[in-house]
This record gives structure tokens, C-alpha cells and sequence, in this order.
């Protein structure tokens, strides 16, 4: 069953409508279930990977949201892969770690509530993907330094309307974002923090068309790469209107580099570079989002497209064409197990206990798999050598080999 056929049996066991706050419960409920589900099964994590790109001069990074653990790191520019080394260990050989180059190593440097820090003084820009996530119910907190100051701000959200945080906060000095409802609201939308939307203006005609863009400004960044990746909107001149993502960035001569060329821009022409992604929580995820991040030595040089393999959660359920990471002929445990959870919440009582039965007859079953046919009969053969009484060096003899007779 998708999650939206899930959703719609729930509802008809409670006899709900559609669109309520009963269908608000259900989903997250549903969610709470199924993360159990997983856990319970050890089935909460999956091997992915990941393209991690550096920026030139900067050691520390965060990971996407949902990495649990790196397992390792591959740089295919030199066919070399990384060394994962503890914290400790590179405190003691890279005190000051100040030399910049391929990076050769790692380690894991501490879970944070934000994938990034802003890159400049910035004012946060946040926005939901639901209409329903507005008003005063819908809270978030944004935690970080302003002049080296811990400061906390309360923002109200406003659905898929952009709130300005009236704080700007430090650069590189974010610490956490947490969510919080009243009154029994359930954010249903994916909350994105972004730090500020940067403006500026061509210092330098092109040739057209053209994808190099002079702009002199000092308020960009003069770090390179740092804006790979972003978009570049044009909001002035001949291009007035045109979006193109940035390829490069060279911070020494701010040149912005795009995919997509366009009509040679003129002089003092205006441009916005839209902000980075701090965080993100999808909706039944949790209050805060937690990004594992890491640190690189030496200090990545330049531009580097790093392959990163990780254990990572499975994603709730969102969509309604989501698929439960569970087998298909179980996905009714997302059916009755909510259903048992919630039914005394609409004065159905008796009714959520037989559900509950039913989950638990279920859950049993899918937790001690296919059951055994009866009359079958085991045998096992060439076992030799198998060490016993194990100690703290190992095992100190082994048993005589044994036969299918031992073993029946």
C-alpha cells in the first residue's frame, strides 16, 4: 500500500473525514509506528552514497540530513580514498592544522542541528511547503551567535510565505533550529531555513552571450567555490528575470561562473545570489534536525567532488505515493497500529484494544519470519574445527570435527 491508502483505511476505521485534525494525528502517528517498526526489525538504516563538494579553504562540513554513519570516503579526482581517524588522533597530530591540499583524512566531528552556517552576517529566511504550517501554533527557534553571543529568536511561521528573522546572526555561527507546535498541531509541511539572499551588481560588460560574470562588490565572499551550486538571478538589464545556476566561483577577481549563458549583462546590472540551505526538517521527522558532520585534513585547496558511502535512516513517510520500506503483506501494520493508538481518542475504546490485539498477532509474526514447515529435518556436514571456550586471547582449543549426528 502507498502512504495514501494507508491514510484512507485510517480514516475509515474511525469513521473520520479527510482534511481534519484526526487525518493531522493519523500521519503522525502512522510515521511514529512505522520508525518503530524499523527499529524493532533493525531495518531503520540503508546504505546510500553521496557526492560531498568541497570549498577551497574550508575544512569542516555538514552531511545531508539521515546520515547516520560514513562508512568511507573516495576522492575519484586522485583514486585515493580517505582515512577515517578519531578526534582524539587528530588533535594530537594536527594541532594547528593549517595546511591546505588534497585532503587525506577525516574524522567525525560533532552532530549539529544545521547542515550549514551562514556564509556572511545574515538574517534567516524561513519558509514551509504547507499553507498549513501558519500562525501562532507554528513556532521555530533559531539558536546561534550574534556578536559571540548566544542568542535564541521565537519566528512565528507564516505557510509558504517567507519570515525574516529579526536577528542577523554571525557568520559561521549557527547552532541549532527546533520546531514547535501548540495545541496539538502537526507541522505537514518540509521547513527550510536559509541565511540571506545576497545582492549585487556587474562591474564588467562580457562578450555575448556570455557565462562569466564580472561583479566588484566587495560584499561577495571572497573565498572561492563558496557559491557553487547556487542560483544567480538577474533583476535588472537585458537579462532582468533569468535564473542560472553557478559552476565556479574565483573569490580573488569575484567572477561568477553559470551553466546557462545569457545576453552579455551591462555595467552596474543587478544580480541576486540566492541563500544557502541551513536546514531542513520534512514533516514527521522530529523537532530538530541533526546533521553529522565532519573535518578534513589538510584543508581542501580547491574544488573537490568527494564520494561519500553511508548508513542512513529511511525517510518518513510523506508523499502519498511513499512506499513503506516494510514487506508488502505487512504494510497493514500501519493500519492497525495507529488505529489502536487513536481509537480512544474518538471514545473508541473497545475498539482500539481489539486493534491492538490484532497489531501485536501481526507484529509477532513479522518479527520471528516465515515459520518452519513441520517434519523437516536439518543435517550439516564437513564442520571441522570449530573453537570453543573462547578468553580475552582468543580461542584456546577446538572441538573434535563434527558430523551431522552431533548436530541432529
Amino acid at each position: 500500500m502507498i502512504y495514501r491508502e494507508i491514510l484512507d483505511h485510517g480514516l475509515d476505521l474511525g469513521s473520520e473525514e479527510s482534511g481534519d485534525d484526526y487525518e493531522d494525528m493519523l500521519k503522525f502517528t502512522v510515521n511514529m509506528v512505522y520508525r518503530e517498526i524499523l527499529e524493532e526489525t533493525q531495518a531503520d538504516t540503508e546504505t546510500r552514497e553521496f557526492t560531498l563538494t568541497t570549498i577551497a579553504n574550508v575544512s569542516q562540513y555538514g552531511c545531508p540530513l539521515y546520515v547516520r554513519r560514513i562508512l568511507n570516503i573516495n576522492d575519484p579526482t586522485d583514486n585515493n580514498k580517505l582515512d577515517h581517524i578519531s578526534a582524539s588522533q587528530y588533535d594530537r597530530s594536527f594541532p594547528d592544522a593549517t595546511s591546505t591540499g588534497a585532503p587525506l583524512s577525516y574524522y567525525d566531528l560533532a552532530i549539529k542541528g544545521v547542515q550549514r552556517h551562514p556564509i556572511v552576517n545574515s538574517a534567516l529566511k524561513v519558509v514551509s511547503s504547507s499553507t498549513n504550517d501558519d500562525g501562532a501554533n507554528y513556532l521555530l527557534y533559531a539558536r546561534g551567535f550574534v556578536s559571540d553571543v548566544l542568542t535564541r529568536e521565537e519566528i512565528t511561521m507564516d505557510g509558504t510565505t517567507i519570515v525574516t528573522s529579526s536577528t542577523t546572526f554571525d557568520a559561521g555561527a549557527m547552532e541549532r533550529i527546533t520546531l514547535k507546535t501548540l495545541n496539538n498541531k502537526t507541522f505537514l509541511g518540509t521547513v527550510t531555513v536559509k541565511d540571506a539572499t545576497i545582492t549585487d551588481a556587474v562591474s564588467t560588460a562580457s562578450v555575448t552571450p556570455t557565462t562569466t560574470i564580472w561583479a566588484g562588490s566587495s560584499s561577495l565572499s571572497s573565498t572561492d567555490d563558496i557559491y557553487n551550486g547556487k542560483t544567480l538571478t538577474f533583476t535588472s538589464g537585458a537579462n532582468s528575470g533569468t535564473s542560472t545556476v553557478i559552476t565556479d566561483y574565483d573569490g580573488s577577481d569575484r567572477k561568477v561562473t553559470v551553466e546557462t549563458a545569457v545576453t552579455a549583462p551591462s555595467n552596474t546590472d543587478t544580480f541576486t545570489i540566492d541563500g544557502w540551505n541551513i536546514a531542513e526538517i520534512p514533516p514527521y521527522y522530529g523537532s530538530s534536525p541533526s546533521y553529522q558532520w565532519i573535518e578534513f585534513n589538510p584543508i581542501p585547496s580547491d574544488k573537490r567532488d568527494l564520494t561519500v558511502r553511508c548508513e542512513m535512516a529511511k525517510a518518513p513517510l510523506v508523499n502519498d505515493d511513499d512506499w513503506p520500506d516494510i514487506p508488502e503483506e505487512y504494510h497493514d501494520l500501519l493500519v492497525w497500529g495507529p488505529a489502536a493508538a487513536l481509537m480512544p481518542a474518538v471514545g473508541k475504546t473497545a475498539m482500539g484494544d481489539r486493534y491492538q490485539n490484532r497489531f501485536n498477532r501481526r507484529l509477532k509474526r513479522y518479527m520471528t519470519g516465515q515459520q518452519k514447515r513441520r517434519g523437516m529435518i536439518r543435517t550439516f556436514e564437513n564442520v571441522t574445527n570449530v573453537f570453543v571456550n573462547s578468553g580475552p586471547n582468543g580461542a584456546r582449543f577446538p572441538r573434535n570435527t563434527a558430523t551431522s549426528v552431533d548436530l541432529l
